[in-house]
């Protein structure tokens, strides 16, 4: 029994001593920490009344087992003062490693220029499309005063154009049609711009200025006529474009307040032909009862050469569903200028 005590009381003695050297051995701070612990149990042990070098001696001198719990008892307190004491261990290096790299990637982010804004693409057309947008308001009125206060600007986009032209035949469908739109567009302008101020289109060259030779392009000149009748109509086989062609009168469908191009022709071949077929000042549109612009008379073959044919296309872009045979009348034109 006395072996038995005496083990338990060395073993407890060692584990003071040396577990906390060994959680901690890693650190010198640590290692301070064990030695001054190992200190205070040898100290407690020594102060007792026994007064012995080691256990086995008090024993052989008629100490009793219940002396030697005592002992442990005493010592038992230290040793769990011990497990509670918190020990303050630095940081692992690799996370002071981990926040540098961080640092170094947020001011890296941080020196990156940021992205360029997308500008309006106006392809060839730039000259144009600022024309349009600086004096054509979104319902289509036009500042011819602003417009001739601009002629060079005009004069060189008409340059620019007669410079494309030899580059036509490689030109995919759709800005083909964008070109000859622009080009109708630009030449009708300067045909106003050169005689303003003036009442209407009408009153130049005895009321047929659209077989007024206007343009030369590739070595040939060009009216109004062809560049509609003989080139867009035939060519493209598209009707929309009585919605996108402006021959400067009230009654014609507005002009657009920016260049057509390759990227939005489709888009707003539909969006004018839409708000053209809406304008209740150009047409009246009920189930059984239409009141169209001449435009659907004039040009009725671009839309199916009968009444029922022309129906069909106004139901594809109204709101409102005509029916079959509804009857069909047309407005007077008004050929007033468009500013």
């Amino acid at each position: 029994m006395k072996f038995i005590k005496l083990t338990l009381l060395a073993s407890i003695l060692i584990f003071s001593c040396g577990s906390e050297s060994t959680e901690t051995n890693t650190q010198e701070q640590t290692s301070e920490f064990t030695e001054s612990s190992s200190k205070e149990i040898t100290d407690k042990i020594d102060s007792t009344k026994v007064g012995f070098r080691n256990v086995e001696e008090y024993l052989g001198e008629g100490g009793t087992n219940d002396s030697v719990d005592k002992e442990l008892r005493e010592i038992e307190p230290v040793k769990l003062k011990e497990k509670k004491t918190v020990v303050a261990t630095p940081k692992p290096i690799i996370e002071k490693e981990k926040i540098e790299i961080i640092k170094d990637e947020v001011e890296v982010i941080t020196e990156m220029e940021a992205p360029e804004k997308p500008q309006v693409k106006a392809e060839i057309h730039k000259t144009w499309d600022d024309l349009t947008r600086k004096h054509i308001s979104s319902s289509g009125k036009v500042n011819y005063a602003g417009f001739k206060a601009d002629n060079d600007e005009i004069v060189k986009y008409i340059k620019e154009l007669q410079s494309y032209h030899k580059d036509l035949s490689s030109w995919g469908k759709n800005k083909r049609l964008a070109y000859w739109i622009n080009v109708y567009n630009v030449v009708t302008v300067k045909l106003i711009v050169d005689n303003y101020p003036v009442k209407s289109i009408q009153d130049l060259h005895g009321g047929k200025p659209w077989d007024q030779k206007l343009i030369n392009l590739g070595g040939t000149s060009y009216t109004l006529n062809v560049i509609e009748n003989k080139i867009i109509r035939p060519k493209f086989n598209e009707p929309r474009i009585h919605f996108a062609v402006n021959c400067a009168a009230n009654s014609c469908p507005k002009i657009l307040n920016r260049a057509w191009t390759e990227d939005n022709i489709q888009r707003y071949l539909t969006k004018q032909t839409k708000a053209f077929i809406a304008n209740t000042t150009q047409n009246t549109i009920g189930e059984s009862e239409l009141v169209l612009s001449n435009i659907f008379n004039w040009y009725k073959a671009d839309f199916g050469t009968s009444n029922e044919n022309v129906i069909k296309f106004i139901n594809k872009y109204s709101d409102i569903q005509v029916k079959p045979h509804a009857v069909v009348t047309y407005n007077d034109y008004d050929w007033s200028l468009n500013n």
